[in-house]
């Protein structure tokens, strides 16, 4: 599969429902990466009245972000038109605060989808930018940089490489441990085995381009954010981002 057609695998409508009831719901550190997340956002804006969620999936990440903000409008883009429709059912209180955008984050041309609700206070993104080759990658988070008002802040909730073999070993351990406890308290007692077999090595495999944090956040630093931080990491598990620089005032 090439690094293109990888991302296009989340169109596939049982792929993608296996992902959400099966596996992103025993991702490890979940709840705590979600916590940094609004622990950044509280720490770098006195309030949130726009923010965005880039690949969206089922709106877990705006919906942390409208429980803390509820006065809050979001933009949640996906390019998957079902996937958004399960974020509307999951928030249906404050549906009259959201725009739906069906787009592909892959495609410069989703910019336009978004402009008349530019800029943003927030933007957020939760294990959706290390499915696209890291050329695409750059340039996202150029096209976030502009997107943001001036000191608004990018946040990323990701995977990514690793740095060692034992890393990597322990990572995966770690998320078979939890999703075999996740699938044992809905009745599913599966083995470590099959687990890895039905779980890790398929979302392993299908559509990930990892790159190493390190890098990720040279390039922040080298589009123009600045404080460019790893605000949580656990094994693969990272949150990281940085801010849009404030306008400098005329003298």
């Amino acid at each position: 599969m090439s690094e293109q057609n990888g991302h296009y695998v989340w169109k596939d409508k049982e792929f993608v429902r296996k992902y959400i009831e099966d596996f992103r719901g025993a991702i490890p550190y979940a709840v705590d990466q979600i916590e940094v997340m609004l622990d950044a956002i509280n720490a770098s804006t006195k309030g949130v009245k726009n923010f965005a969620d880039l690949g969206c999936g089922n709106g877990i990440l705006a919906g942390a972000i409208l429980l803390k903000y509820p006065e809050a409008y979001g933009t949640l883009v996906d390019f998957y038109e079902p996937v958004l429709s399960e974020a509307k059912q999951q928030l249906l209180d404050h549906v009259s605060n959201l725009n739906f955008v069906t787009a592909d984050l892959m495609e410069p041309s989703w910019v336009k989808s978004v402009k008349k609700n530019i800029p943003f206070d927030v933007i957020v993104s939760g294990f959706t930018i290390h499915h696209f080759p890291d050329k695409r990658k750059k340039a996202l988070y150029a096209e976030i940089l502009k997107m943001l008002k001036p000191g608004g802040i990018f946040i990323n909730i990701e995977q990514v490489s690793s740095e060692s073999n034992i890393l990597s070993v322990m990572a995966d351990n770690a998320i078979i441990e939890s999703l075999k406890e996740y699938h044992k308290k809905r009745g599913m007692d599966k083995s470590k085995a099959a687990i890895r077999k039905e779980y890790i090595e398929e979302f392993s495999s299908e559509g990930n381009i990892l790159a190493s944090c390190k890098a990720q956040m040279k390039w922040l630093r080298d589009i123009g954010f600045t404080e460019v931080s790893v605000f949580f990491k656990a094994y693969v598990g990272v949150v990281f981002g940085g801010i849009k620089p404030k306008a400098n005032k005329k003298k």
